[in-house]
Formats: C-alpha cells, sequence, structure tokens
C-alpha cells in the first residue's frame, strides 16, 4: 500500500503477483532482478511508482493456544517499474499489536529486495538486520480474531481487520524516494499479511452400566456390560478416533454416527467437529468367590487427533453392580420314635446354599439341650460341621448323635 492512489492500485497487482509466484514476496524480487540490471545503490529514476511491499512467512499455518509460532523471515521489495527506494525501514506486528524494528537503512534498487534475516541469493538490496528481534511468538487466546494497525515514522497508517479463528502478523515497511525524478522525496510505505489458523481440538466420552437384572448390572459371575456415546467436541475434524477400558473390554462402535457418516465398528474412525457415535462394551470380571460380588468400577478413555496430529483424550468412569442373592437352607430329620429313657438319639439333615453366590464360613450348630442358648454349651460339644465354602445349589449332609431336647440351628 502506498502514499499515492496510484501506487495503491499497483501494489495490490504486485501482491497478486507475489502468491502466483508461490507465496513468496522474494520469489518475484528474484524474477525482477534477472529482467534488469543489479545495482544494489539507490537510482535516480524519473517517471517511477513510489510503492513498496512488505512480506513475512510463518510456520505452522495451523496451531493451537500455547504452541510457538515461527517468523521465518521480514521483507521489503520493489517491482520493476517502481521507483528506487533508500532509507527503508521495516517493522513486525505480532499478534498482540506489539511492534519491533526488524530493519533499517534499507536500499532496494527497483525490482530488488532486502529481508531479515538476509538471503542475498533471493534479495539483492542491502540493510541494517537488527539485533534482539524476537522472531517466535506463543498463541494466546486473547489475540485470536484480533485486527492489527500500525502508523509508520512517515505516518502511514497499516491496518489488517480482524479474522475469526486467527491470528495475523503484519509486516510493515517504508522508504523515501530518492532526489532526481518525478517521485523524488516522496515516502512509499506497505504492509503484508501472514496467518495462522487456530484449532482447539477436543472429545468427550460418557459411559453408563447396562441394566441386566434391574436395579443393577449383571448376575453375580456374569459380563459386566456398558454402553456411552463419545463426541467431537471441539471445532475441528478429528482422525483415529477410538476408546480403550481398564480393564481391557470388547468394544464395539456403532457403524454410522450421528450424522449419518459411516464409522468403523472396530474404531479408529473420523468424527467431524459436533459430530457423535455411540459404543458398546463389556468384560467378565477376574477373581473366584466374594471377589465377583462387586461392585466393579472402570475406566473408558477415548481419544482422537487433529490435523496437525495432535492427541485429545477424555475419560469417564462408571460402577457396576452385581445382583447377589444370598440364601441359605437347612433341614434336620429326627427317628419316628425314641425309646423311653434314651439320653441320646440320632438326627440328620441338609445344608443348601439356595442363592446365587457362593457363602463362606458354613457352620451347623446344636445347641446340645438348652435350646436358644449356645452359649451355655461348650464350641467344641455343639459345632456339628463347618463348611469353608458352598458354592450355590451346594446340599450337604450332617448326621450326629445329639441329646434329648436337642435343635439344630443354621448360622451364615
Amino acid at each position: 500500500m502506498c502514499s499515492t492512489k496510484k501506487g495503491e492500485t499497483r501494489n495490490a497487482k504486485f501482491l497478486g503477483r507475489t502468491r502466483v509466484f508461490g507465496g513468496s514476496l522474494a520469489a518475484v524480487c528474484a524474477l525482477a532482478l534477472l529482467l534488469q540490471p543489479k545495482d544494489l545503490s539507490a537510482q535516480v529514476v524519473s517517471d517511477c511508482i513510489n510503492e513498496v511491499a512488505s512480506g513475512t512467512t510463518v510456520t505452522p499455518l495451523v496451531a493451537h493456544v500455547g504452541d510457538t509460532i515461527t517468523i521465518n523471515l521480514v521483507n521489503a521489495g520493489t517491482s520493476a517499474g517502481d521507483c528506487d527506494l533508500a532509507n527503508v525501514n521495516a517493522w513486525l506486528v505480532k499478534p498482540d499489536n506489539s511492534s519491533q524494528l526488524v530493519f533499517t537503512d534499507g536500499v532496494i534498487p527497483a525490482g530488488s529486495c532486502f529481508q531479515c534475516p538476509p538471503n542475498a541469493a533471493v534479495c539483492l538490496g542491502t540493510g541494517t538486520c537488527q539485533g534482539g528481534v524476537s522472531f517466535t511468538y506463543v498463541v494466546n487466546a486473547a489475540d485470536i480474531g484480533d485486527g492489527l494497525s500500525f502508523t509508520t515514522p512517515g505516518g502511514s497508517s497499516q491496518t489488517l481487520p480482524g479474522i475469526p479463528n486467527n491470528v495475523q502478523f503484519m509486516p510493515v515497511a517504508e522508504g523515501v524516494v530518492p532526489p532526481g525524478g518525478n517521485a523524488s522525496g516522496l515516502t512509499a510505505a506497505g504492509r503484508g499479511q501472514a496467518k495462522v489458523l487456530i484449532i482447539n481440538p477436543a472429545i468427550s466420552v460418557t459411559k453408563q452400566c447396562v441394566t441386566n437384572c434391574p436395579p443393577y448390572s449383571s448376575p453375580y459371575g456374569s459380563a459386566i456390560n456398558f454402553s456411552g456415546t463419545v463426541c467431537n467436541t471441539g471445532d475441528t475434524t478429528l482422525t483415529g478416533v477410538g476408546v480403550t477400558d481398564v480393564p481391557a473390554a470388547s468394544i464395539t462402535f456403532a457403524t454410522t454416527t450421528s450424522s449419518g457418516n459411516p464409522f468403523p465398528s472396530g474404531g479408529n474412525g473420523t468424527l467431524t467437529n459436533g459430530e457423535c457415535v455411540t459404543y458398546t462394551g463389556s468384560y467378565t470380571p477376574t477373581g473366584t468367590g466374594t471377589e465377583l460380588c462387586g461392585p466393579f468400577t472402570d475406566t473408558i478413555v477415548a481419544s482422537g487427533s487433529d490435523s496437525t496430529l495432535l492427541t485429545v483424550s477424555a475419560t469417564n468412569t462408571a460402577t457396576c453392580l452385581v445382583c447377589t442373592t444370598p440364601c441359605i437352607e437347612v433341614t434336620k430329620n429326627c427317628p419316628a420314635t425314641v425309646a423311653f429313657g434314651s439320653t441320646s438319639y440320632p438326627v440328620d439333615g441338609i445344608v443348601t446354599n439356595c442363592g446365587n453366590v457362593p457363602l463362606t464360613g458354613v457352620v451347623v450348630t446344636d445347641n446340645n439341650g438348652t435350646p436358644g442358648n449356645t452359649a451355655t454349651t461348650p464350641r467344641s460339644t455343639w459345632v456339628i460341621w463347618r463348611l469353608a465354602r458352598a458354592r450355590p445349589g451346594t446340599r450337604l449332609s450332617v448326621c450326629r448323635q445329639v441329646s434329648a431336647g436337642a435343635l439344630l440351628i443354621r448360622r451364615v
């Protein structure tokens, strides 16, 4: 952008040619230098246009908040029909609207350029690169979408309007046309632009237990079943989307997303921003006996990667309860008759685990003639049978010679 209307129009064309030749102002300068003498001194040219363009390149072009952007170069240049320029200064305006003086005392003949860091193979102008210039910028959320503005010492106001989801860099150059031509003493100023798209990848996951035996999840000894939904909650597409479960589980995805797009049943699929996919899973708890009574808590982890290969993840947990129905039964059989005067008689019976979980510490006792008060009888005389464990459905026979009037009781 120049100090004259004619210059402004010409500069727009210059920047247009910059894009055609690969997006580099330096490429245009190099082409121009092939078409004319390469004189590094500021020349007096009559009937020229006072204009200057400025450019910069940055990497990467897609980034996240907190990422570091590298400014590769800042340059200023003219095209073949422009005036020679002297006393060229260049600045870099960063996304936070702070500015740095990058080089001074530039001498740029028509069709040439100068850049910092210097590259004599491309830009044959001269100048003085300033020390202490920072060629990096850390993306700050507050700078995203902001416009930039800068006024040169010569009074030229350079601006860039804000662009949503982008941070921008604005190189600005200003120089003076040497005495002797029709544009003698005029000031030329221009600016360039580099932008970086800032993306915010994010993912979420839900998890809930499947109710197979209301109000709980699964019967004792059966697999634990769960389900959930994975969603892309960011503003960019995620690839390689999948989930893992701890403990390890068998997981199957729906083959169609919330947007109707296909999704692999085994995971590793793609979700656009705002898109979701459901999944189901199951695992069989390990252990034996009471270890299988639960409850069982496990964690699901969902992950996916954006276009920069940054991986984002989310976790969720669910605690699934096991349906247990503990039960024990005992029977006691006495002889049909007991002879009068007998001091003892035989009894027998069956203890049954009538529930769906193992029972441990099963004990059958008899009060040995003092009903309801086993404490009055030494333990060694009333313990009939002690069982370490009884599995569901187990039936155990017991037999004992007991005193008259004894009762068989049960304890779990």
